[in-house]
């Protein structure tokens, strides 16, 4: 887990014109905060770990308005020792990273979570073609290539009142949210990456979990993908 905090004062003229630090929380006791707070008690999901760390620096700090702290979240496994898991030795799992941005002013807080770098590909049912072109235009049109991509998912939630380990997951069995997020990316054909990008932010909103089982809708505040080319392209 990887952890920035930042912190917004309320008058940061007297530090910066005047050279006055009364008001400044060196980041050296920032940094000193994040490992003292997971140390007294487990950090948890990111997002309650977020939370804890920016409620109190607002709460704490007086001349402090807003902290907002971001977390992103690698995946580790264990190494094999032969006949058995090294309790010690880990591997990291996967490329991608979950996301938590935590803001918390001192009379609002609110919370996006997601993640980023999940490379995907497929292999032939993607298509592009009926683009504008002129003169500078090399690229051909095409109705079957080799797409690869890097996406970045954000959402925000509506409530910090939240399940945060539930809310991630999407049904009983606690299937990971990046990979049900993305089952319409083997099944739908794709005519280009921005429509790619408009199935998937679909499939997620009416997979709502509170919605889908009957709770009050509105989970999700919003929805943010973005993605990079991260392969070949091919014609054929």
């Amino acid at each position: 887990m990887s952890t920035t905090t930042e912190r917004g004062t309320r008058s940061p003229t007297s530090s910066s014109l005047t050279g006055d630090n009364s008001k400044v929380v060196p980041t050296d006791t920032q940094k000193n905060t994040v490992f003292a707070f997971a140390k007294e008690a487990p950090p948890g999901q990111p997002e309650e770990f977020g939370l804890r760390l920016a409620r109190h620096f607002v709460r704490d700090f007086d001349a402090v308005s807003r902290a907002r702290v971001h977390i992103e979240a690698f995946q580790w496994t264990h190494l094999d020792a032969g006949d058995r898991p090294d309790p010690h030795a880990f591997e990291r799992f996967g490329s991608d990273k979950r996301l938590a941005t935590v803001t918390c002013a001192k009379d609002a807080e609110w919370v996006v979570s997601g993640f980023a770098d999940l490379v995907v590909m497929k292999t032939t049912d993607s298509e592009f073609y009926g683009f504008p072109r002129d003169r500078y235009t090399t690229l051909e049109e095409t109705h079957d290539r080799i797409l690869a991509t890097a996406l970045t998912v954000r959402w925000r939630y509506v409530s910090t009142e939240q399940d945060w380990f539930s809310s991630f997951n999407l049904d009983a069995e606690q299937a990971p949210l990046r990979g049900r997020s993305f089952a319409v990316w083997p099944r739908e054909p794709q005519r280009g990456l921005l429509c790619v990008r408009s199935a998937l932010r679909a499939y997620r909103r009416d997979r709502d979990p509170r919605r889908r089982l009957g709770g009050p809708p509105g989970l999700v505040a919003g929805w943010s993908f973005c993605s990079r080319r991260a392969g070949p392209r091919r014609s054929r």
